[in-house]
């Protein structure tokens, strides 16, 4: 029987809200850090609008500034040592889909040497159309695992304070620590 673990892009694998407060503190003249955001059109920032959060995420200049969660390297090797197929599973305009897909291939095709799928899908799509029956569902968005029909879901937090993973009641895991999870 096949496994899979489904693993969403932002916030799991890429720290993207770090990259974005790198961005946005630089325009705003700010200090923020992730841990400052809470909601996440970033109105931290004050009123930016969220097309205008989407545009900077679709910027070569946020793949510039966007690095892996350290965590994930340990997580995929486990993954994949145990036989699980990996499938990254994210949103996004089409732009930041195919952007996020290359940035995955070039700096995983090396380390990881391993057949994985990425499934880009549009903002306003629900992951609820994948069908993950089959496995293991990292997200840090909530909504996504109330949704999904994954065999297991686990929030990945990265604030607990936030509008997007705050009322979770399954497993959490810290996505500094997703290394220590049991697959």
């Amino acid at each position: 029987m096949s496994k899979t673990l489904y693993l969403d892009v932002d916030e799991v694998v890429l720290n993207s809200i770090q990259a974005m407060c790198e961005m946005l503190n630089k325009l705003f003249d700010r200090d923020l850090t992730e841990k400052d955001i809470h909601t996440w059109n970033f109105e931290e920032y004050g009123d930016i609008g969220s097309d205008f959060v989407e545009a900077m995420f679709d910027l070569p200049l946020f793949f510039e500034t966007v690095r892996f969660n350290p965590s994930i390297f340990p997580l995929l090797t486990k993954a994949i040592y145990h036989g699980y197929n990996v499938v990254f599973v994210t949103k996004g305009g089409e732009r930041n889909r195919k952007m996020k897909e290359r940035f995955i291939h070039d700096y995983l095709g090396g380390f990881l040497d391993y057949e994985y799928e990425f499934i880009g899908m549009d903002i306003n799509t629900s992951k609820s159309i994948v069908d993950m029956s089959d496995g293991v569902f990292i997200d840090d968005n909530e909504n996504n695992l109330f949704e999904s029909n994954a065999k297991r879901k686990i929030l990945c937090v990265n604030n607990p304070n936030s509008n997007w993973n705050s009322k979770w009641s399954g497993e959490r895991w810290d996505k500094n620590k997703l290394h220590a999870l049991d697959i």
